[in-house]
């Protein structure tokens, strides 16, 4: 048997013993609560049990070999012959307190208060320093590490006791202490010891073949192509088993929910009352919230729910509005392989529209967003490209040239610039509209849910001819590429980079990608 297989033991006999009393005094509280008559749930049961157990301290007895971490008051009575001291940074030692607003230091020196003052302090920790120090000079040592940075590498003080030393040996150790830190040891970065292949088929459209795309997954690509092979074509994604409340996903999709019915309800969705809508918003929010959570969700949950029900609110107001403006609700999650075909390089798109109105000649094409801020669609999609900007990704495809999207006072024309697509979902529900009604103005853009209650609505911009050119061209780039299984480049551009567990940071060194299917060669534009 080994060592490990006999402490595993002992602990849980350990663990069993204690955890047995807390068990029993809880099923005790259990049956005195049950006599009381109250409406207790399973789960109310097993929570006071849990919490019962919970509440036990255990610790693991010492290994022989561990070293003892003290405070700084205890350090006193300690008797080991080597003491190392961290932290010895001024506002720790000596321990100070500054800026109380009910108890200052001149109401702490009062005898009467009998409570420490700063010197106080500051006579307590010299005396311990030196106590330590000369404890130990014949036999023994005290090493003493004073950081210059703290965890978020802001500047640290060293201690001032440190400075209590003789005038001829203040400059020498003035210097010692601010001097820059010296490299000891290896200093060499880290670096993986060998790289990830993953099982990427050479030849991607053969061994996969890719009959249709989702309108989003062209923003995927155009951010980073491995993210899209994992994602989208090898189905990879994460899962928190520890889960306790919605994610942003989640949030989304439980506001959506509720306008899509009402958006499906012929009769709602032609009201003009603003308090008649957001009765029925909130009494829809709280059946799709019954079935999706229960009668007793969690406090995180009820929270969002809380939430999402005053940003409904808040929309609420604005659907009135838009229906007394005259928008007329048309078509409400419309999918495009039925009501609005569209297939580019031989390959179909898919997607599904959250919502299309019409108000006269005029049909915009809305996409719902909760995020707590007002994002603007354009922004979203394509990006001014600066002067001197010659980045290896996207591809050409990617870019074009278009009138300045920037409103202007004046009756100038506006200038040509030349811009970068981020994202096609907007501009290729349009492309896949303007099929069906050729000679109606569209328009696209976001209906923001957001936090304040000001930015809630319809955000959106008239789409021409030119644009949807553009986007037509740089989705059959893309789709392209896919065919061709160009997979082998990572460039994880966004703050929340879902895959930085495989890459660490450095793609480069930690995924070999060389032996992607088509690797990043593709013609040249002329």
């Amino acid at each position: 048997r080994s060592r490990d297989a006999d402490d595993g033991e002992r602990w849980a006999e350990k663990v069993i013993e204690a955890a047995a009393p807390a068990l029993m005094q809880g099923l005790a509280q259990l049956d005195r609560l049950e006599t009381a008559g109250l409406d207790w749930t399973t789960a109310d049961r097993l929570s006071l049990l849990s919490d019962q157990v919970g509440s036990v301290a255990l610790s693991r007895d010492r290994p022989p070999l561990a070293i003892e971490l003290q405070g700084w008051l205890e350090l006193l009575w300690e008797d080991a012959p080597h003491l190392i001291i961290a932290g010895l940074n001024d506002g720790i030692v000596p321990e100070a307190i500054v800026g109380d607003a009910f108890l200052p230091e001149n109401l702490r020196s009062l005898r009467s208060l009998r409570l420490k003052t700063n010197d106080e302090r500051l006579v307590r920790d010299i005396y311990l320093l030196r106590a330590l120090i000369e404890s130990r000079r014949g036999q023994g040592r005290v090493d003493l590490l004073v950081p210059k940075t703290n965890a978020d590498g802001d500047p640290r003080r060293p201690s001032r006791l440190l400075f209590r030393c003789a005038e001829g040996e203040l400059p020498a150790r003035v210097m010692h202490l601010f001097q820059d830190a010296e490299a000891k040891g290896n200093q060499t970065s880290w670096a993986p010891g060998f790289a990830l292949v993953p099982g990427i088929p050479r030849d991607g459209a053969e061994d996969r073949p890719i009959t249709k795309i989702a309108v989003t997954a062209f923003a995927t690509y155009l951010n980073s192509p491995f993210h899209f092979w994992a994602q989208r074509l090898m189905r990879l994604d994460e899962i928190d088993p520890d889960k306790a409340e919605m994610d942003a996903l989640d949030f989304g999709n439980f506001c959506h929910s509720v306008l899509e019915r009402y958006g499906r309800d012929e009769a709602a969705r032609t009201w003009t009352d603003a308090e008649k809508i957001d009765a029925y918003f909130q009494r829809t929010a709280d059946e799709i919230a019954l079935v999706q959570y229960g009668r007793h969700p969690g406090l995180a949950v009820r929270i969002q729910i809380d939430s999402a029900k005053r940003r409904l609110s808040a929309a609420a107001e604005v659907e009135a509005a838009q229906r007394q403006e005259g928008w007329v609700i048309v078509g409400v999650e419309a999918q495009l392989a039925k009501e609005f075909p569209l297939s580019l390089g031989g390959i179909d798109v898919a997607g599904e529209i959250d919502r299309l109105e019409r108000n006269g000649d005029v049909i915009r094409i809305l996409d719902f967003k909760t995020s707590d801020r007002r994002n603007a669609p354009k922004k979203d999609h394509f990006v001014e490209n600066r002067l001197g900007d010659s980045p290896e990704w996207p591809p050409d495809y990617a870019f074009f040239d278009h009138a300045d999207f920037t409103p202007r006072s004046s009756g100038s024309a506006p200038a040509i610039k030349s811009y970068r697509f981020k994202n096609l979902q907007l501009p290729l529900y349009a492309l896949a509209v303007s099929q069906v009604y050729p000679e109606t103005e569209l328009h696209c853009g976001y209906f923001h849910l957001t936090k304040a209650a000001s930015d809630v609505g319809p955000d959106t911009w008239a789409i021409d001819d030119a644009l949807l050119d553009a986007a037509r061209t740089c989705a059959e780039g893309v789709i392209a590429d896919v065919q061709a299984g160009r997979f082998g480049r990572i460039i994880p551009r966004s703050q929340d980079d879902a895959w930085e567990a495989w890459h660490l940071g450095v793609p480069e060194r930690t995924l070999d990608l060389t032996h992607v299917g088509g690797g990043d060669e593709r013609p040249q534009s002329s």
